[in-house]
């Protein structure tokens, strides 16, 4: 399953239910699925994500005429979906996605709208899971977090082709290093590595 930053507008507005198996791409059918998990009564590891990452926030999909939406209330006050972060949205389509428990899980641009509490929460989360992860950032923190041993660096070759290679062959020495010059292993990612190239 692939995960882009999602549509939340699409999200915004009551949608048909349809069944709601697999996320979209673009989550623009994370009501219809939340409101099948719910249903299957599988929302409470969700939940606390969210409570975790976002306070006193909890989520309910509800329906009304064939269709199903999100109501996402705040210490108790609903709020229009206007006012719903773009990182709650995005961190319900994750715990959902990680919910739904498919083979892969792929997620792009991770870090975007996501503060660094909520981005610890769901990097916990993804990190519990038993099936492989593979998210792609540009975020130092999520570099961090990963280091070296769940890294691999993704950039050009001269003649445009895409290289994947682990950050360092030896991550012992690069351990060494990163102790030597006293920087983050994301500085030597996004810094110190390009410069040796």
């Amino acid at each position: 399953m692939l995960l882009k930053h999602p549509d939340i507008g699409a999200i915004s507005e009551p949608q048909p239910f349809t069944g709601g198996e697999r996320l979209d791409v673009r989550a623009r059918n994370l009501s219809q699925v939340f409101y099948r998990l719910s249903a299957e009564g599988r929302t409470e590891h969700i939940g606390t994500v969210l409570r975790e990452a976002f306070g006193g926030v909890a989520v309910e999909p509800r329906s009304s005429a064939g269709r199903v939406f999100l109501v996402v209330r705040e210490r108790g006050v609903e709020l229009p979906p206007p006012n719903v972060a773009d990182g709650l949205i995005k961190s319900l389509a994750i715990a959902s996605a990680a919910d739904l428990k498919p083979a892969l899980l792929l997620i792009d641009e991770i870090e975007n709208s996501l503060h660094l509490k909520a981005l610890k929460v769901i990097y916990d989360v993804l990190n519990s899971l038993e099936i492989p992860v593979i998210v792609a950032t540009h975020s130092p923190l999520l570099v961090d977090m990963a280091g070296p041993e769940r890294t691999l660096v993704v950039s050009r070759d001269g003649d445009g082709g895409t290289v994947v290679e682990p950050p360092h062959s030896d991550l012992e020495k690069l351990r060494r290093r990163l102790e030597e010059l006293d920087v983050a292993f994301s500085d030597y990612i996004f810094y110190q590595r390009t410069r040796e190239e």
